[in-house]
């Protein structure tokens, strides 16, 4: 942890690091702890049952640190990958669950795990982003933002595959604009509420200007908003499809 903070310039010049260190560890240990008494831990694992059981350890101690440090600007400078490599091999140091994965393998599991730990953390900061350049009231985004991560949920499967036909357009560039149909639909529809009473003009354009500003931000190629897979064909922003897809939807909604 103490190599971590150094190579991300954090000294003690700006913080107690001795400090940080400390509750770092007695915060990642109290997580390591509740998985090491799960009894899928004493269970003999497939490569894909070990990855996916350490990618639960990642997410619940990087998400232990990030309650008490998302606020410092060096926090996503910070590797985690050492530190976190010493805990899960000293936690199950009886190799039971790598039965099936090679210890040279573990720390491609870890890559793996902050990996999906961070493009989940920056997702979600990018919901918050969107809901503010819609305009939509301070007192209205907290629901708001619940209906953006469940309609973001629903959408990777309840969209409308295979509705866009275009010989003007990549398969992957119409499954980008299906998906984005389905988040948008599922959002309409939760956050009528939101929508009708959080934006200064409610009305059908108003609501298409506002979900055009929203969706223009979380399509955004420099921080989008969708499946991994599509990300590589995601379009320049501004994407014109946005503001069509809005139109639509607010019209299929009256």
């Amino acid at each position: 942890m103490a190599e971590a903070f150094q190579e991300a310039g954090v000294t003690s010049e700006l913080e107690d690091v001795e400090e940080i260190v400390k509750k770092c560890e007695k915060s990642a240990q109290k997580q390591a702890k509740t998985f090491f008494n799960d009894e899928r831990a004493n269970t003999k694992m497939n490569s894909f049952a070990c990855k996916s059981f350490i990618g639960e350890l990642i997410e619940a101690v990087m998400g232990a640190l990030s309650n008490f440090l998302y606020e410092k600007v060096w926090f996503d400078k910070v590797s985690f990958n050492g530190a976190l490599l010493m805990l899960i091999v000293n936690t199950f140091s009886s190799g039971k669950i790598f039965t099936r994965t090679l210890k040279t393998d573990i720390m491609p599991c870890i890559d793996e795990g902050l990996l999906a730990w961070s493009e989940e953390e920056r997702v979600v900061r990018q919901f918050y982003h969107s809901l503010e350049a819609a305009g939509m009231q301070e007192s209205q985004r907290k629901k708001a933002n619940g209906h953006l991560v469940k309609a973001y949920d629903e959408a990777h499967f309840d969209s409308p595959y295979g509705s866009i036909e275009s010989p003007d357009l990549t398969p992957e560039v119409a499954m980008l604009q299906e998906f984005l149909k389905g988040f948008m639909t599922h959002f309409k529809s939760k956050a009528h509420s939101q929508l009708e009473n959080g934006l200064a003009d409610s009305s059908p354009a108003g609501q298409v200007a506002a979900l055009t500003a929203m969706f223009q931000t979380l399509m955004d190629p420099d921080s989008p908003c969708m499946p991994l897979s599509l990300q590589p064909s995601a379009p320049a922003a501004p994407w014109a499809y946005v503001e069509q897809c809005a139109t639509e939807v607010v019209a299929e909604s009256q």
